[in-house]
C-alpha cells in the first residue's frame, strides 16, 4: 500500500514510468500499474478488498456437495493430513492460494490475454525465487496473475507456485529490491521504493513469532543492501516511514497510502527534473488507456490435469460454452464447486490468444498429500440429568478409485457411543448427479425406558449390526435424495433396571426415502442458509424385519 502512495505522487508530479519491476506484494502493485490501471482505481480496489479471503482456501460450505457436508457433522476437523504407503503426508504450505488466485485473476482480467509482459501498457517484470536452487527467477512471460502469485508465495505460508517445471516462492528470498533487474531491462534512472522492515532490538526478540520475523528480515535485508549498492547518484531511493505498521495491517489502507506518498514527497527536488509537460503527460496517459486487450469469444476450452481423474470428469462440471463470451462469475462458481469436492490443492483458469479467438485453460493441481485423507471429530453431550456422552472420531477417505471418482471411506468412533462404518461411494456419471452407496456398520447406543408416569425404570445398551445399499441423486448443489435398503439386527448387550426386553436378536429390514437440503454456511455456527431434511421409513416382514411399522422424521434449521 505504501508503494501505491509513491505512485500517486509520481502521477501528481507528471512523472511517466517506462518500466516496472516488483518483488512479492510489490509485484502485485507493479503489475496493476503496468496493466494501465490508474492509481485511484488501485487505491479503491485495495480499500474494498476482502484481504482475509486471500488467506483462506476453502471457498465456503455452499460449494461442497451434500455428502461432504454430511461428513462434517461427524468429522469436522480436516487438517490437511494425507496417508500413503510412505506414511503420513502434509501439504507444502499452510495456504494453497486458491482464493488468492481468483483475486489475482480478477485484478488482472483486462490484460489476461497478454503473454509477453513487454506488451503491457508499461513493460513489467516480477521476481520470484527457485525453491530448489535459491536463485532469482525473473518472470517476463506467461500469465500475469500466475507470475504475481509466484512472486508473493511466502515460504511456509503459501504453497510454492508450480511454473515451467519449477517450484517458485517469494522473490524477496533472492532479490527483495530488484534494482539489477530494472538495470538489465535498460532503465537509465531508477526510483527504488524500499519497505524492508528494520531489524528489531534484543528487547523485542522475546517470542517465537518475533524471532521468526527477525530471521526473515535478516535474509531480505542482506540482499536488499546488495541491490542498494547498485544505485547511482541519479537514482532516487524512497523509504517510507512505516514504523509501527506490519504486513498484517490490511485495513489501514488510507494511512499507508499517505505514508508512501509522504515518503515520495520528501524527494520532490530529486524527482522534479523527471517531470514532463502537461501535454506530454496527457499523451502518456492516453497511450496507456488506449491499450485494448479484449478477450472476445471463447474459441476453445482446455483442461490441464495431473494423473488421476480424467479430463471428462472436470469438463462435465464447467458450464462455459465455446462461442460465447467468458462468464467469469459462473466459471468461478464452477471452479469453487470442483474445489469443494476435496481432491485439488489449486483449481484455476487462464486465458490466452489463439488463431480462432480466446483459449480458456482450466488448470487443476491435485493435493500433494492425497489422494487418501484423514479427518477427525470430537463431541460432548450432557443433559445435566446424569446422562453424559463423550466420543472421539477419526475417518480415512480413499478417493479417486476409478475414472468416475469412486471413494471408500472408513470411520471409527470411540467413547460412550462406539461406532465403525465403512462404505463405498460410486458415482454413475461424471457429474455426480446419480450415485450408489454401499456400506456396513456397527454401532452401540444407549436408550432410557420410562413408565407411564415419566420415570426412567431402565437403561439399555443396544448394539446394531447393519448393511445398507442406497441409490441417490443430486438435486442442484445443495440438495440430494436417497432411497436406501437396510438389513441387519440389534441386540441388548447391557441392561440396568427392569424392563421388558426381547431375548436374542431383533432382525431389521427397512426401506427409507430421504430428502435433504443443506445450504448452511457453517455446520456448527451458521449465520446464513437453511437445513431441511425429511425421511420416511418402513419396516416389513417381507424386507427381513421382525417388526411392522412406519415412521417419518424431519429436521429444520
Amino acid at each position: 500500500m505504501a508503494h501505491v502512495g509513491v505512485l500517486r505522487v509520481l502521477e501528481e508530479m507528471h512523472i511517466p514510468v517506462d518500466m516496472v519491476v516488483g518483488t512479492s506484494a510489490g509485484s502485485a502493485v507493479g503489475a496493476l500499474y503496468a496493466s494501465g490501471m490508474s492509481v485511484a482505481e488501485i487505491e479503491q480496489r485495495f480499500i474494498d478488498m476482502d484481504w482475509f479471503s486471500s488467506f483462506r482456501d476453502d471457498p465456503g460450505r455452499a460449494y461442497k456437495p451434500v455428502r461432504r457436508k454430511q461428513g462434517e457433522w461427524r468429522f469436522p476437523f480436516t487438517p490437511g493430513l494425507g496417508v500413503s504407503s510412505d506414511g503420513l503426508r502434509l501439504g507444502a504450505g499452510i495456504i494453497a492460494g486458491q482464493n488468492l488466485g481468483f483475486i489475482l485473476n480478477e485484478l488482472t482480467r483486462n490484460v489476461a490475454l497478454v503473454e509477453d509482459f513487454d506488451r503491457l501498457p508499461i513493460p513489467f517484470r516480477a521476481v520470484a525465487t527457485d525453491l530448489e536452487t535459491g536463485n532469482m527467477v525473473v518472470l517476463g512471460k506467461g500469465n500475469l496473475a500466475t507470475a504475481i502469485r509466484a512472486s508473493m508465495s511466502i515460504p511456509g505460508v503459501y504453497a510454492p507456485a508450480k511454473l515451467d517445471g519449477r517450484l517458485l516462492v517469494d522473490g524477496g528470498v533472492a532479490n527483495n529490491l530488484p534494482v539489477s533487474v530494472a538495470r538489465d531491462m535498460g532503465a537509465d534512472i531508477i526510483i527504488a521504493v524500499d519497505i524492508t522492515d528494520a531489524l528489531m532490538g534484543p528487547d523485542k526478540l522475546r517470542e517465537a513469532l518475533s524471532v521468526f520475523g527477525q530471521l526473515t528480515t535478516i535474509m531480505t535485508r542482506r540482499n536488499t543492501d546488495q541491490q542498494l549498492a547498485l544505485l547511482s547518484e541519479q537514482d532516487v531511493l524512497i523509504r517510507p516511514d512505516l514504523d509501527g505498521f506490519s504486513s498484517a495491517n490490511f485495513y489501514n489502507a488510507p494511512v499507508l497510502f499517505e505514508l508512501g506518498a509522504s515518503g515520495a514527497r520528501t524527494h520532490a527536488v530529486a524527482l522534479n527534473h523527471l517531470a514532463v509537460s502537461y501535454e506530454d503527460w496527457q499523451a502518456y496517459r492516453s497511450r496507456l488507456a488506449a491499450a485494448n486487450y479484449s478477450a472476445g469469444l471463447i474459441a476453445s476450452i482446455d483442461v490441464e490435469h495431473d494423473r488421476r481423474l480424467g479430463r471428462k470428469f472436470l469438463r462435465e462440471r464447467i458450464r462455459q460454452k465455446v462461442g460465447e463470451p467468458l462468464d467469469v462469475d459462473a466459471l468461478e462458481t464452477d471452479l469453487k464447486r470442483i474445489y469443494g469436492l476435496g481432491y485439488y490443492e489449486i483449481v484455476s483458469y487462464s486465458q490466452s490468444p489463439s488463431p480462432n479467438g480466446t483459449r480458456l485453460t482450466i488448470k487443476v493441481q491435485e493435493k500433494s498429500w492425497g489422494p487418501n485423507y484423514l479427518s477427525f471429530g470430537l463431541n460432548f453431550e450432557d443433559n445435566f440429568d446424569g446422562d453424559t456422552r463423550f466420543n472421539l472420531a477419526s475417518s480415512l477417505r480413499v478417493t479417486e478409485l476409478n475414472e468416475l471418482g469412486a471413494e471408500w471411506q472408513t470411520g471409527m468412533q470411540l467413547g460412550t457411543e462406539p461406532r465403525i462404518r465403512t462404505q463405498w461411494y460410486q458415482p454413475l456419471d461424471y457429474g455426480y448427479e446419480r450415485f450408489v452407496v454401499a456400506g456396513i456398520q456397527y454401532f452401540r447406543d444407549r436408550f432410557g425406558v420410562y413408565n407411564m408416569g415419566g420415570e426412567r425404570v431402565a437403561e439399555l445398551d443396544v448394539a446394531f449390526r447393519q448393511a445398507d445399499l442406497a441409490l441417490g441423486t443430486e438435486l442442484g448443489g445443495n440438495a440430494e435424495a436417497r432411497l436406501t435398503y437396510t438389513r441387519g439386527y440389534a441386540t441388548v448387550d447391557k441392561q440396568i433396571g427392569t424392563a421388558a426386553t426381547p431375548e436374542g436378536a431383533v432382525h431389521q429390514g427397512s426401506v427409507s426415502l430421504q430428502l435433504v437440503h443443506d445450504s448452511l454456511d457453517d455446520a456448527f455456527f451458521p449465520r446464513d442458509g437453511t437445513f431441511a431434511g425429511i425421511r420416511g421409513r418402513l419396516e416389513r416382514e417381507d424386507l427381513g424385519s421382525d417388526r411392522h411399522f412406519d415412521s417419518v422424521t424431519g429436521m429444520l434449521l
